[in-house]
């Protein structure tokens, strides 16, 4: 193998690879035995066809370019750690010679870590430091917590009487204006729970009072900061039906309810347990948003050039979550962007400062690091990895989901970047 590279503008470097015929050559073989043993060959055990029959049914350029994959996958890296560039980026691949019997010759463009240019960052971080706040928790925040436990608590009994504050209650409802049913308020089997759900005005007035299966019809008028502006103001005809109605009926808060609620043997202990968990809900809020001030101060008294390709990269990765996120909530990337009314490239501009924004603040952690030989063990990034791999039904389902290298050097950084806050957080 013969490799060279030149220095290009914004931190890139382009490396030229050259191969000779009888080096590559080993890689062609390596190629036609791994199509061997994945390849279903009528008359012969998987791996076992000969060479000649192999290729009656993989194509030569299958073949060259699997081989060419192999040969760069070796080469690539080989020369980045002979040559201790500190390459950082998906690396761009153009082949520039493929041919059986020839030289194989290929390139990379590759960004660089760029030079940097830090600022004083113990001082920037003891100085952030002296701006955390003393977190506190009142008693009226243990109260809403017990609130939300005693409302999951809640049972439901199903009354013959009028509708009162407090009830569940389901309706049927449809509203008309000028004689015209509207679709947006027309519903049916809407829960709500009177004095909590919040109403159109006037709405709630109707229902207390009502008893299931009862029909009301009744004339309102939407606010004027309704949602839908074209009803803003708008005279209703609201009919009404109730479909069921429930009294809510939430246990008493004393010993016994703290009791049915797991280990605790009295109200009071429930009380020190919710605190002490707000408590450090709160810390941990506060140490998140110190630690986001400052790396934002640090990233932006440093002096970098960014490469085009890591802000590029960064946009990637953003648009990748937000299809992730949008995924989890059953919608999809194309109906997010006709509710916003834009394109994906309008939404990769608007994002561009805060990807910038990212990429600066990752590379200051790491030359911080680099700096301090602040880095993660094999065996912590191991121990991650597996840890997070346990989440997976099988071994099959880990292979088709997770790159295992791309894994290992997202948790290698997560976890160099949590001790370098650690390192900030003691100066």
């Amino acid at each position: 193998m013969a490799c060279s590279h030149k220095k290009l503008s914004g931190s890139e470097v382009e490396i030229f690879c050259g191969i000779n015929p009888e080096e590559f050559r080993v890689f062609e073989k390596d190629s036609l035995k791994e199509f061997s043993e994945t390849t279903d060959i009528k008359g012969f055990r998987k791996g076992q066809a000969p060479p000649e029959v192999l290729k009656q049914h993989i194509s030569q350029d299958k073949l060259m370019h699997r081989a060419a994959e192999m040969a760069v996958q070796k080469f690539y890296p080989e020369y980045v750690k002979q040559e201790k560039l500190e390459v950082i980026g998906p690396p761009e691949i153009t082949i520039l010679k493929l041919a059986s019997g020839n030289p194989f010759e290929f390139k990379v463009k590759v960004a660089l870590l760029p030079e940097i240019e830090l600022s004083d960052y113990r001082s920037i971080a003891k100085n952030t430091r002296n701006e955390s706040r003393p977190q506190e928790v009142t008693p009226e925040e243990v109260k809403q917590a017990l609130d939300w436990l005693q409302e999951s608590k809640v049972k439901l009994v199903r009354k013959d009487r009028p509708a009162q504050l407090g009830d569940k209650v389901e309706i049927d409802f449809q509203g008309k204006k000028d004689g015209v049913v509207v679709e947006k308020l027309t519903s049916h089997s809407h829960p709500i729970i009177l004095g909590k759900t919040k109403l159109i005005p006037g709405l709630q007035e109707a229902l207390i009072g009502m008893k299931e299966g009862e029909d009301k019809t009744i004339t309102i008028t939407l606010p004027l900061d309704f949602s839908e502006p074209s009803l803003q103001g708008s005279t209703i005809e609201m009919k009404i039906h109730i479909t069921l109605l429930q009294e809510r009926l939430l246990p008493e808060v004393i010993d016994d309810f703290a009791k049915s609620l797991g280990n605790f043997a009295s109200l009071v202990e429930l009380k020190t347990s919710i605190k002490n968990g707000l408590q450090q809900e709160k810390e941990i809020k506060e140490k998140d948003r110190i630690r986001a001030l400052m790396a934002d101060r640090m990233a932006q008294q440093a002096k970098i050039v960014l490469p085009a390709i890591l802000i590029e990269g960064e946009l990637d990765k953003m648009f990748q979550e937000l299809r992730g996120n949008l995924k989890s909530m059953s919608l999809e990337i194309d109906q997010y962007l006709t509710t916003i009314g834009k394109n994906q490239e309008e939404l990769r501009k608007d994002w561009f400062s805060d990807a910038e924004r990212r990429v600066k603040t990752g590379l200051v952690l790491k030359e911080i690091a680099r700096r301090e030989n602040i880095e993660a063990s094999e065996k912590e990034v191991n121990d991650h990895v597996n840890e997070y791999l346990k989440n997976f039904a099988s071994s099959e389902q880990t292979r088709k989901e997770v790159d295992a290298i791309k894994l290992k050097e997202y948790t290698r950084g997560v976890l160099r970047n949590e001790k370098v806050f650690e390192f900030l957080e003691k100066q």
